[in-house]
């Protein structure tokens, strides 16, 4: 027989506890409305959501692309040669590729919310390190948005020699830029995401008019430097600048590194430069992530779609540097950098696509990341800092983010090339 003093204790446990009289037990830790809850537990699908194709997939690949695919790619093969090239684009998307298995190991595994990256690493990791990190990722896509926003008037600037060009002449186009910026946060991310698609087609139309032109478009000699290039010897020689459709020869002088000068900023290159611009051209993989509270099924449609988008991007990628490096000679990839426009049967379809694709990729930064400051600052900075962001309304906290793009514009036009 047991010790009375024990059945005592039993029984004074069994009435101090609800559960062993048979009601249902209090969990220990109250449910967080924000933590990430198995996708088993609560579905994470939302009716009048974002799918995976227009609300990862369309975003992701125009941001990947950037102005990097029609103002940079010919610099980038014209000095690194085609080998190295290529082997710097591999290193580039391993890079991304160990990003996007951690975004997908994460979304994959709990119901995500709004906030992009803070959400889900802040909810993973802790709110410290998602403070951190959101800070950072804010910042950098607030400086990624003055870079396209400088493309885009680069392009403009290309175009329209009507305009005058100057340091605060830019400043002032990248502004205006911008204040469309500010009008797309204020409309909010879905309608974004909507236009996003019909500018998507017309970026898709422009790569595959250079890709058709590699294969159908005639020799051409009589390629002329642009204005802006003042420095290179080559523009003066009678057909150095030359489109010659595929050619061992031309692919054999393209296939080795030639670090020589850019006629933008005047200073020889070398790898980790260019290295950097080439990167710049890969990323863009959260664009999709970032807009995880407008998505009809977060869980599913942010690993599928960046993978997809990778994949598609690296297949273009490869593509047009192989034939750009068997169709263009080094001297028109060092002296035009808008030579794809120049070469092209068509040209005012690569001048759609780039004044598209700079627009829309200035964009992506601005919208989703006044939902990342919003999350942050709800989470764990003071009430007031909280309702600063608050400038329209909670569902477009992005007005922030686009003012902050102002400032950096000036500054990006010297940071590289």
């Amino acid at each position: 027989m047991g010790d009375p003093s024990d059945m005592s204790v039993d029984m004074s446990m069994a009435v101090d506890n609800p559960s062993i009289q048979g009601e249902e037990s209090t969990p220990l830790l109250a449910p967080d409305a924000d933590a990430i809850t198995p996708v088993g537990l609560l579905s994470s699908s939302k009716k009048d959501g974002l799918s995976m194709f227009e609300g990862v997939f369309v975003p992701c690949v125009l941001s990947i692309f950037s102005v990097v695919l029609f103002l940079r790619l010919g610099y980038v093969i014209g000095q690194a040669g085609l080998i190295v090239t290529l082997v710097m684009l591999v290193v580039a998307y391993f890079i991304v590729l160990l990003t996007i298995l951690s975004i997908s190991a994460i979304s994959t595994n709990g119901l995500v919310k709004g906030g992009g990256a803070y959400y889900m690493i802040s909810r993973s990791l802790g709110p410290e390190f998602g403070g951190a990190i959101g800070i950072i990722f804010f910042f950098a896509n607030v400086f990624s948005s003055g870079l396209y926003v400088v493309g885009f008037v680069e392009a403009l600037n290309h175009n329209v020699r009507q305009l005058p060009s100057s340091r605060w002449e830019d400043f002032a186009y990248g502004s205006v830029v911008l204040m469309f910026c500010l009008m797309v946060c204020i409309v909010g991310a879905k309608a974004f995401a909507k236009a996003s698609l019909i500018i998507w087609i017309a970026v898709m139309i422009s790569v595959a008019s250079v890709l058709l032109n590699f294969a159908y478009a005639k020799e051409n000699d009589s390629i002329s430097c642009p204005l802006e290039n003042h420095n290179n010897e080559s523009c003066g020689v009678e057909g150095a600048l030359a489109y010659t459709r595929v050619s061992s020869e031309t692919l054999h002088d393209n296939i080795n590194t030639h670090w020589t000068e850019d006629y933008t900023t005047g200073s020889v290159q070398s790898l980790q430069v260019v290295f950097a611009v080439l990167f710049n051209g890969c990323t863009g993989i959260m664009a999709g992530a970032n807009i995880s509270g407008d998505l009809k099924n977060a869980s599913v449609a942010i690993p599928y779609g960046t993978i997809a988008a990778s994949v598609f991007t690296f297949c273009i990628y490869v593509v047009l540097i192989v034939m750009t490096a068997a169709t263009c000679t080094r001297a028109l990839l060092i002296n035009d950098y808008s030579y794809m426009q120049d070469i092209n049967v068509v040209p005012p379809l690569v001048i759609i696509g780039i004044f598209c694709i700079a627009f829309v990729c200035a964009v992506p930064p601005t919208v989703p990341h006044g939902f990342v400051w919003h999350k942050g600052m709800h989470t764990w900075m003071h009430p007031f800092l909280d309702s600063v962001v608050l400038v329209i309304d909670e569902k477009r906290p992005n007005v922030i983010d686009s003012t902050g793009c102002i400032s950096v514009v000036v500054s990006f036009d010297y940071v590289g090339p």
